[in-house]
């Protein structure tokens, strides 16, 4: 168990690293980008290449099998099972990329033309950048099988520093559009496409070189491309609804309000993104570790660990977005120079919806190691086209555009509840261990930490050092009300045992 944990931990810093990179990398891109195209290319291209992501929503589907599978076989030391594994993946994979090709050539192409509110001097710009995105997403549908095999051998080094040159060459790119004096959306288009491409060759070069499983052999059993397209069926109808509805509200804003306002979703959801990344990182370092106990049948084990995945990472939501919420206006103007109208109302409410959605990664994390994903793909896409419905019907009312973005918050809640309910049913979650090792004391912890945070915040001028003061403040705070409400008496002991050894 010991030796677990100090591989979580490992892997967390690691992923930490790469997000803390990536972070600082992709918010100086996307300032680049939008001063570079300008707030309406910004938003076209942001909607057009949402249209691609929908046509690739099995991409997310088959990933989750994959990596579930691999990670199962790994853990029972089936060597022969994870080549099956991986070789079927890179023939779906393959089957995967035509189609979505294909969906993209027809579907897409018609939607952009005749429902999308493009400017009539940009519709043509809007295609080029359709038909470089689609080769976007076609291109990392073939890094799948190989991120899948460097998450389930839990190398989080190599797959950050892929991750991170990834960025670096997005935002030199992205640097590159100063020096070009025509169409520069189309240029944008055409070199992270490119990026793409390059990356994924990466990708499976080292993975070639350093796993013997990474070895294609066209397999004739039908078992394993079965139990492939059965997990990752149920995830197929999960995700196309998860890529609807995101993609979705972004065409919906872009129906009745324009690009602009696709602009302002863009920068918020990256922003999202970003805090999401916080405990996704925690999360991702988990993984490997909960399908193990699963399949070893460890169950208490399983729970203690998602138990802890729930609390760290709300904390590290709570140390980071608390300041980020009230700090906001300052953080936006500071970062873009330019804001496009509603940024800074999306973006608080998303920071919102964040903290909630800090509760669903361990659970699904945990139905997933399961492999009976059925009743909860169903459940859950059944709540997201009522939830895209409503926005529709709405903002068709005349409501204003941040409806929208309350009623994705008021989605999550239901999402979170929906699967403590079905990890219940299958014995894996006690809703009275989580009210008394989870909730009570996050909910202490952030009602002691936010007046003393807000009452920093209040202190007049709006600078980089008020900034400083505030984050600091929420840090020492929230830190000192975690280590005596959020932690037990041994993790107390653990943590300051650790102090003292640094110290020393």
């Amino acid at each position: 168990m010991h030796s677990n944990k100090k591989q979580i931990l490992v892997n967390a810093i690691m992923l930490f690293v790469r997000m803390g990179i990536m972070l600082v990398v992709a918010l100086y891109t996307s300032r680049i980008v939008l001063q570079q195209l300008g707030i309406a290319d910004f938003g076209i291209y942001n909607v057009v290449a949402g249209i691609v992501m929908l046509m690739g929503f099995f991409n997310g589907s088959l990933a989750q099998g994959v990596q579930r599978f691999l990670n199962y076989y790994l853990a029972q030391g089936d060597f022969k099972a994870l080549n099956q594994v991986y070789s079927a993946s890179v023939v779906i994979a393959v089957l995967l990329a035509v189609i979505v090709f294909i969906l993209g050539e027809t579907l897409g192409i018609w939607f952009l033309n005749n429902y999308m509110n493009i400017p009539h001097d940009r519709v043509i710009a809007a295609n080029f950048v359709f038909q470089f995105a689609l080769i976007l997403i076609v291109s990392s549908i073939f890094q799948i099988p190989h991120i899948g095999l460097l998450m389930a051998h839990e190398n989080m080094g190599t797959y950050a520093v892929i991750s991170i040159s990834y960025s670096i060459l997005q935002c030199i790119c992205a640097y590159c559009l100063s020096f070009y004096e025509y169409d520069k959306l189309i240029l944008y288009s055409v070199i992270t496409a490119g990026v793409t491409i390059i990356i994924s060759i990466v990708y499976k070069i080292y993975c070639n070189l350093k796993y013997p499983e990474a070895r294609f052999q066209l397999h004739k059993q039908t078992a394993i491309y079965r139990e492939l397209l059965t997990f990752s069926g149920w995830n197929i109808l999960g995700n196309s609804a998860y890529a609807i509805n995101l993609q979705g509200i972004n065409i919906i804003l872009n129906i009745f309000f324009g690009p602009s306002m696709n602009a302002a979703r863009a920068i918020a959801m990256q922003i999202g993104t970003k805090i999401d990344e916080l405990s996704g990182n925690v999360q991702m370092a988990s993984n490997p570790q909960i399908v193990h106990h699963y399949a070893k049948g460890e169950f208490e084990a399983l729970q203690s660990l998602m138990m802890n995945n729930f609390k760290w990472n709300f904390y590290l939501l709570w140390i980071i977005g608390l300041p980020l919420f009230l700090e906001l206006d300052y953080v936006l103007e500071a970062w873009l120079g330019i804001v496009p109208q509603s940024t800074l109302l999306f973006t608080s409410i998303i920071i919102s919806r964040c903290l909630i959605k800090s509760f669903e990664k361990p659970l699904v994390s945990t139905i997933f190691a399961t492999g009976r994903t059925k009743y909860m793909m169903i459940g859950v896409s059944i709540t997201i086209f009522i939830e895209l419905l409503i926005v529709y019907l709405v903002l068709y009312l005349g409501a204003e555009a941040y409806w929208a973005f309350f009623l994705e918050a008021g989605a999550v809640f239901v999402y979170v509840i929906f699967y403590m309910i079905y990890l219940r049913i299958i014995g894996l979650f006690s809703f009275q261990r989580f009210m008394k090792q989870v909730l009570f004391p996050l909910l202490l912890i952030s009602i002691l930490s936010l007046p003393f945070t807000y009452l920093v915040y209040q202190f007049p001028g709006r600078s980089f050092c008020h900034l400083i003061l505030t984050c600091l403040t929420s840090v020492i705070i929230t830190c000192t009300c975690i280590f005596f409400i959020g932690l037990n008496k041994l993790e107390r002991q653990q943590v300051i045992s650790k102090i003292r050894g640094y110290a020393k």
